[in-house]
């Protein structure tokens, strides 16, 4: 019985092989290959098992996480259900830790990198095709970031590649049993990541394609079920959840924004002009590396590589879709190209952003196959030469360019790594200088409250520690929004008798509006920039009569 087993597991296919031609050029690309892959979990990794310097929760991540704790689960649908069901178990369990709120984004990339290979052998004939393929998605900025950020977005990643793969596996053997796993993946899909829905009119109907012409007909039926009961989940989820979204004022909001939804008043082009110019942004989306460049080169030298990083992106995307027509690769075409349409639908029917924006990261992976298939080519013999398309494009700006190899966050779209508990750690350390026992004002801007209020009330590693000082030496405000405010409530405290205050300020933008707007009468007594200047922390007392004279 174990050597029938054995023999068994033997004969089983191995997607995860690229199945280069057995030949040195084969073998050093499918060496790179695994390399890329294993650099791309370890990029994934660094900063979030491995404690770092600028990871901390950040604005959107300690809000959601506190909403999570605080509220019940009935209250936090307008994200994905089992997304955030089962991170709230997570929590339950083990304690609302950083990691806890982040590990299911980070075993999304994680699975999306060890899902490549197989997807890329599937996908495309060629190596240069594949390794291009593969360095893209394991490589990519985007990917990499929100793989270590509370969000579903890598997680739907990841979805959107398992699906693309089980769906053409099903294509390859025809099995049953890889039907089954495909639909199993498919129908629950919607209730991790809401941007699987994209995908689903261009995979049921593939998996029906295949079945007809095979002439399955329980296959048929069974793509049938899995269907109705896809479109069952979806219209339970729009009745109970997404009809409640106002999506007029969302709208309006995300398009002001961010300019992911077209806005008149702000485009007086005209809608099919911002359309076309967001497709491209898009298509050119895949070099994001280059707004993270270090600055090795001199600036301008930089800005015209950019152009030319922009145009290069770019005619891959126009050849590989020239390639997906005049090939005639329908079925490809569906899979790669149907997203992506299905999304801008949703987008001109106001429901869905547009553009390169982190709610379309699952785009890259269509986005990353059209650009493969600009250098798919049947070959019999694998040449040195297939190299190039990855190594020029993808590998050789990291390695040459790349500043902080994803110690934190950098997606150039993203809010800016968190320090929020080194400049607290600092903030105590400063207060604690001639402090007299009494406590003393805290004027915390929006970008810091909540991750602070974090840190201080939930996290189980520094609310009896952190959180326990500042209660005992600080009132702190509620989160306030604009410098003039934040001066206000300040004179207030100074005006009742306080000898000093002390300001919070997690963002750069308002850091560089204090430094501007700085009142006369206040002055600042001690102060620090934390995080590469992201963070402020400061004291504040009124200036001496006869000091704000002079100075006038």
């Amino acid at each position: 019985m174990l050597g029938q087993l054995v023999t068994r597991l033997q004969a089983l296919p191995r997607p995860w092989k690229l199945n280069l031609s057995d030949d040195v050029a084969g073998r050093v690309l499918r060496g790179t290959a695994l390399v890329v892959v294993g650099v791309g979990i370890l990029l994934r990794t660094r900063g979030l098992v491995f404690a770092a310097p600028g990871n901390s929760l950040w604005l959107d991540e300690a809000a959601w996480a506190m909403k999570l704790i605080e509220e019940p689960l009935s209250e936090n649908l307008i994200r994905p259900m089992a997304f955030m069901a089962i991170i709230k178990a997570l929590i339950s369990v083990f304690g609302a830790y950083p990691l806890m709120f982040r590990l299911l984004p980070w075993l999304g990339g994680v699975t999306t990198c060890l899902m490549l290979l197989p997807l890329a052998r599937r996908l495309f004939r060629s190596d240069a095709a594949r390794l291009l393929f593969v360095s893209i998605l394991a490589l990519s900025p985007s990917a990499i970031d929100l793989s270590r950020d509370f969000k579903p977005y890598a997680l739907g990643l990841a979805f959107h590649v398992g699906m693309l793969l089980l769906a053409l596996r099903y294509r390859d053997t025809g099995e049953k049993r890889d039907l089954i796993a495909a639909c199993a993946l498919i129908v629950p899909s919607i209730l991790f990541s809401q941007d699987v829905i994209f995908a689903y009119p261009s995979l049921f109907l593939f998996l029906a394609a295949v079945a007809f012409r095979s002439k399955r007909v329980r296959h048929i039926a069974g793509i049938a079920a899995a269907a109705i009961v896809t479109l069952s989940l979806i219209g339970g989820m729009y009745f109970f959840v997404w009809n409640k979204i106002e999506s007029k004022s969302e709208k309006q909001y995300w398009g002001e924004k961010y300019d992911v939804f077209y806005i008149k008043k702000n485009n007086p082009e005209g809608k099919a002009d911002w359309f076309i110019r967001h497709y491209i942004t898009l298509a050119e989306s895949l070099g994001e590396r280059r707004e993270v460049w270090n600055d090795r080169l001199p600036e301008k030298n930089r800005r015209d590589l950019s152009y030319v990083d922009r145009a290069l992106w770019l005619a891959l995307h126009a050849a590989g879709l020239s390639l997906l027509v005049r090939g005639r690769k329908l079925s490809k075409a569906l899979l790669l190209a149907g997203p992506i349409v299905v999304m801008s639908i949703f987008n001109l029917k106001g429901i869905w952003p547009f553009g390169h924006f982190r709610t379309n990261l699952f785009v890259f992976v269509y986005l990353a196959g059209i650009a493969a298939v600009a250098v798919d080519r049947r070959a019999e013999k694998t040449r040195m030469w297939d190299l190039l398309p990855a190594t020029v494009m993808v590998i050789l700006p990291l390695l040459l360019f790349e500043k902080t190899w994803h110690s934190r966050k950098e997606a150039y779209w993203m809010a800016a790594a968190s320090w929020i508990e080194d400049a607290a750690g600092e903030l105590l350390t400063l207060q604690a200088q001639g402090a007299n026992g009494r406590t003393e004002l805290l004027v915390i801007d929006h970008y810091a409250c909540h991750p602070l209020r974090y840190y201080t009330n939930f996290d189980p590693s520094t609310k009896d520690t952190m959180g326990v000082e500042f209660s005992k030496r600080f009132r702190l405000t509620s989160c306030i929004g604009n410098p003039k405010r934040m001066f206000k409530e300040i004179r207030k405290a100074l005006d009742r008798g306080d000898e000093r205050a002390w300001m919070l300020v997690g963002s750069d933008v308002i850091i560089k509006k204090i430094d501007r707007t700085w009142p006369r009468d206040l002055e600042q007594i001690a102060g620090m920039r934390v995080g590469d200047g992201a963070h402020m922390v400061v004291g504040v007392k009124k200036r001496a009569a006869e000091t704000t004279a002079a100075r006038d």
